[in-house]
């Protein structure tokens, strides 16, 4: 997506790699995804997807399975459909 110089201002680079990790755990919902292969997909370090992940799941938009990979958070769906 493209933005104006104007609207340019608003953004900030460590939300929208937050919101670009959610994204990223789109299609991963049965086995999750791991956190390296998040940061490699952003072009991120592991620790930044690490962060950016535990801050989804302190949201209640991310959870991370008994195989260490991640997921969509269950209730993100049951929410979207009230």
């Amino acid at each position: 997506m493209t933005t104006d110089s104007q609207t340019q201002k608003y953004l900030s680079s460590s939300q929208q790699r937050v919101l670009n990790t959610l994204k990223a755990l789109f299609g991963h919902e049965s086995a999750g995804i791991s956190s390296t292969d998040i940061a490699s997909q952003l072009d991120a370090t592991n620790s930044q997807a690490f962060k950016d992940l535990m801050n989804l799941q302190e949201a209640g938009l991310a959870e991370q399975l008994p195989n260490k990979n991640w997921r969509i958070a269950p209730a993100l769906g049951r929410e979207a459909f009230k």
